[in-house]
């Protein structure tokens, strides 16, 4: 059988034992300090006797306009814009650009502009808007080669023609080896015979053979 159990009967605690254990009503939750130590005290309220007042450290922190990050704008230049896009075939961006440039025939560092990227990419499309815009046909790089001399190089006979009907003048020659944009057909290439003849009769309708 096993031995009777004695429950003693409910005794008093002791004042001292219930005092220390029962929270003070003059002591500050210790849930409200943030986890990590993030927590200060106001010192203006830490000898009033009043409710202790926390922050974050981070709030404290508010320079400028109230902390906020403001998103950086990044611009780009306008004329690198247009010679990427004319190379690129992007109409739409070659129209917007060509507005924002303070001269469209301007050229990059070797010369080229515009219109040379676009002829030799073959975008006949922005090659039209461009020289209807305004930009100059016989615009030359750094080596001599206008906008004619591209296109007889790629025996493009659509552009030769456009570029000769608006003014591309045919008897302009390239700095290192003194040639013609007739010259600068690509025999072996397609489209040789017909840009190659064409060009030619129109330089014998001027009375000038080489």
């Amino acid at each position: 059988m096993p031995p009777d159990f004695l429950f003693p009967e409910e005794q008093e605690l002791p004042s001292d034992l219930i005092n220390r254990d029962r929270p003070s009503e003059d002591t500050p939750d210790r849930a409200a300090v943030p986890h990590g130590g993030e927590g200060i005290t106001d010192p203006n309220q830490s000898d009033a006797g009043g409710p202790v007042v926390l922050r974050r450290k981070g709030n404290l922190k508010t320079g400028g306009l109230g902390g906020l990050r403001l998103p950086r704008r990044v611009s780009f230049d306008p004329l690198a814009l247009l010679l990427d896009a004319s190379l690129e075939g992007e109409l739409e961006l070659v129209k917007r650009t060509a507005m924002e440039v303070s001269n469209p025939s301007a050229a990059n560092d070797e010369g080229i502009t515009a219109l040379h990227n676009a002829i030799c990419a073959g975008h006949l499309d922005i090659v039209t808007f461009l020289v209807t815009f305004g930009c100059d046909v016989n615009a030359q790089d750094s080596d001599g080669w206008t906008p004619l001399h591209c296109a007889a190089s790629c025996n493009n006979l659509a552009m030769v023609r456009f570029l000769v009907e608006h003014g591309a003048c045919i008897l302009a020659t390239t700095l290192s080896d003194h040639e013609t944009p007739a010259e600068k057909c690509e025999q072996d290439e397609e489209g040789y015979d017909g840009c190659s003849q064409y060009l030619y009769s129109i330089q014998e309708k001027l009375g000038i053979l080489n």
